[in-house]
């Protein structure tokens, strides 16, 4: 592992998860920089409010400055980095694209000497096709915007594709329908665009279609990447998608007003010999790209596979899926698209006898997702909801366990998530939870989407078990998110590097009263606080 990927480990560490992150995986190099030239990390230049680029500046003893430049369009060339004498190393360089007119731009970023002498220098080009920002765009913290507002969408897999009526009954639980279905009447351009004006009807966004007749060969139901058996009755996939019908479906629905997200296949790694290759997805988001600049392009990957053991097939192949290790041919490294999610549900597979399933598990995989991808891209999680199949006497989770997974996922990373409510009837129970969160996270989209807190936050549990956090700052306001990840209570000090003025905790009607720069409080079993902190 480079030095500068630990150093950005700790950082995260730092600042959004409380306790120590080992990512035990298999390392591999990123793409090898050009002779001479600066290494970068970065996501694509589509779809962004903001975004940040990663400058590697390693430990080379004689730099004592970067700086970025970004030239192009009305306003000529823009400082928009400058920084000198003790350089991390790696830096962040924070580009805002909310008030940047169209037109074609360059980034030039350049590492200097004590003499102002440079010493390497990368430079990007790209094309703003639209004025301002964009309809769906992401911020410079990875989140959601929806017309420069942040949006964290919650969503259930294929609900309101098939009945009306099951939009009506998951109204009060999404923001946003995912999946055109399972019927073949979804899986055309006129089926998703129903989808999309139901979507609309209701006042929700939409991901999708997730299937499409987008398959050459397909079966008697066009929209299958099934397309058979072979011989020996195995059944026979499609690997490869007709891209000029990926092109056809964003031509005809890219300005739809409920579209936010495109997403093509779900889980195109599974399958010793069908899965769909990185090249090819990453092929897809580049004809998506090319044709609607408005909108990111999703890909869903299953959680588990980011957390298997590191000698585990599926480990390995899910490590082809992200930033850091895939091995997609060009100049540079690239993500294979713009948003990326995982789902792993600890609670339906937990007597699973060849792997572990837990929270512990799920938050490892958030955290191998994230950081295999360098942070560069948004990051969704899925959320079971009820009593799943193959699990034997496993019953749906309970309403505690619900809050809980969700807001496990979010202080680890996700800034989206999505109702998995197969294959028995969620209970009322949980659907009241559901609710609650989805108007508390409503209410909160401005601080979980925010700025991570910069300063320093130590946190010790007294009785040894595990409380998860992170903290986002808007101005003078801190609000730290909490979770107890065990089944026993716990007792947990916050240690601020600033003694904080004022401490209240949403939702719950109570403030606490802070010891020098100590809070402490009591955790339920799989309690979550969430704390809004005065500076």
């Amino acid at each position: 592992m480079s030095k500068s990927l630990i150093r950005r480990v700790t950082a995260w560490n730092r600042f959004h998860i409380c306790r120590p992150l080992i990512l035990a995986f298999a390392v591999m190099p990123f793409a090898a920089a050009r002779a001479g030239e600066l290494e970068l990390h970065h996501a694509d230049f589509h779809a962004r409010v903001g975004m940040k680029v990663y400058a590697v500046v390693g430990d080379a003893p004689q730099a004592t400055a970067l700086t970025a430049t970004l030239t192009g369009g009305p306003g000529g060339e823009q400082v928009v980095f400058d920084k000198k004498d003790k350089l991390a190393a790696e830096e962040a360089i924070t580009l805002n694209f909310r008030e940047l007119p169209k037109g074609t731009y360059t980034l030039t970023v350049t590492l200097l000497d004590k003499e102002g002498k440079s010493l390497k220098s990368a430079v990007r080009q790209f094309e703003k096709p639209y004025d301002g920002m964009p309809r769906v765009g992401l911020n410079e913290n990875n989140a959601l915007c929806v017309r420069g507002k942040p949006f964290f969408p919650v969503s259930a897999w294929c609900i309101g594709s098939e009945r009306e009526s099951e939009i009506k009954e998951w109204s009060a639980y999404v923001n946003t329908l995912q999946g055109v279905g399972f019927t073949k009447d979804q899986w055309t351009i006129e089926g998703c665009r129903k989808v999309l004006d139901l979507a609309k009807m209701y006042d929700k966004l939409f991901i999708g279609p997730v299937s499409g007749s987008y398959w050459p060969k397909g079966s008697t139901v066009s929209g299958s990447r099934m397309y058979g058996k072979d011989a020996h009755g195995k059944t026979l996939f499609e690997r490869y998608a007709d891209h000029e019908k990926i092109a056809a479906y964003v031509d005809a629905l890219k300005d739809h007003p409920s579209l936010l997200l495109w997403n093509w296949q779900d889980e195109p790694e599974l399958g010793e010999e069908t899965f769909t290759p990185p090249e090819e997805v990453r092929k897809w988001t580049l004809t998506t790209h090319a044709r609607d600049p408005q909108h990111p392009v999703l890909m869903g990957n299953g959680g588990a596979f980011y957390a298997r053991p590191v000698d585990n097939w599926g480990y390995r192949r899910i490590l082809t899926y992200t930033y850091q290790h895939n091995e997609i041919p060009g100049p540079h490294k690239v993500p294979l698209t713009d948003v990326i999610s995982q789902d792993e549900y600890p609670i339906a597979y937990q007597n699973d006898k060849n792997y572990t399933h837990t929270i512990d598990s799920m938050c490892l995989g958030m955290d191998r997702m994230v950081e295999m991808n360098h942070n560069l891209t948004g990051f969704m999680a899925c959320v079971e909801t009820c009593k799943m199949a193959k699990t034997g006497d496993i019953p749906a989770p309970t309403p505690a366990e619900i809050r809980l997974l969700c807001w496990a996922n979010i202080i680890h990373g996700a800034r989206g998530l999505t109702w998995f409510h197969y294959f028995t009837k969620t209970p009322e129970e949980n659907l009241a939870e559901m609710g609650r969160f989805l108007e508390q996270i409503t209410r909160l989209t401005p601080a979980v989407c925010g700025p991570a807190y910069t300063g320093t936050i130590t946190k010790t549990e007294k009785g040894g078990g595990r409380i998860d956090f992170m903290a986002t700052q808007e101005g003078s306001t801190v609000t730290l998110f909490s979770a107890n990840l065990r089944r026993d209570a716990e007792t947990a000090t916050f240690t601020f590097g600033k003694a904080p003025k004022r401490v209240t905790v949403v939702d719950e009607n109570r403030s606490l009263e802070m010891k020098d720069k100590e809070l402490t409080d009591r955790f339920a079993p799989l309690a979550v606080h969430i704390y809004r902190v005065e500076l």
